[in-house]
């Protein structure tokens, strides 16, 4: 289906550029960019994009960079803000590829962030 044709699902906060307007296809890619917007929200306290109307949160999922996480979050590890923003990458090939590189990755960090962590 063309992109016009396309029907969108999921919600605006997390959707991935090429759900809403490109004629790549949609895949776990997609996932991954949403997954990296709801981990930027836990992580800074806010999502990656706020504006007034569905219109404009796409537009800048489409577009624009969303804020560095490692400034709103700055006791974060880089390794994590790096990963997050990955993940929010707009082309589908930046991000990490699949979902079992997506896990590794994560556990990975878990293991070289475990003696930062409190009890």
């Amino acid at each position: 289906a063309s992109a016009a044709r396309r029907v969108v699902m999921g919600t605006c906060r997390y959707i991935a550029p090429e759900a809403i307007t490109s004629a790549l296809a949609i895949d776990a890619r997609s996932d991954i960019y949403s997954l990296g917007a709801v981990l930027f929200e836990i992580l800074a306290g806010r999502p990656p994009f706020e504006a007034e109307g569905l219109a404009a949160v796409a537009a800048q999922h489409r577009e624009a960079r969303p804020p560095e996480l490692r400034r709103l979050a700055p006791h974060l590890p880089g390794e994590v803000t790096r990963l997050v923003g990955q993940m929010l990458a707009k082309q589908p090939v930046r991000r990490p590829q699949t979902p079992g590189e997506l896990v590794q990755r994560l556990v990975a960090l878990e293991i070289a962030t475990f003696s930062e962590r409190s009890l």
